[in-house]
């Protein structure tokens, strides 16, 4: 996971953790890199699904909650070049549309 992602879940208020993979910040901070495991844990009551797509797509996290309308799960997708870097993209999209159970 790059810097860039790393702080956007840190500015969001993904729970920092204290072990594993370590981001330096330039200003001296550091921040928990999550894995696959918490960032899913992290979800919530959710349903989705992880694909990954062939060439240089990469993943794709999408919601697929059937509280949810299709209009919604349509707008609630992650994309990264890893797992993680797409499940992490769809706790963001899920934490600033408010949507969480």
């Amino acid at each position: 996971m790059n810097y860039e992602l790393a702080k956007k879940l840190k500015d969001a208020g993904f729970p920092d953790k204290k072990v594993g993979e370590i981001v330096e910040y330039p200003e001296g901070k550091a921040f928990g890199i999550p894995n696959l495991s918490e960032l899913i844990e992290a979800l919530g009551d959710v349903y989705f699904s992880l694909s990954n797509h062939s060439g240089d797509q990469g993943w794709c996290a999408t919601l697929n909650d059937h509280f949810c309308s299709p209009m919604d799960i349509q707008k609630y997708h992650g994309h990264g070049k890893t797992p993680e870097e797409a499940v992490a993209n769809l706790w963001l999209e899920l934490n600033k549309k408010e949507i969480k159970k």
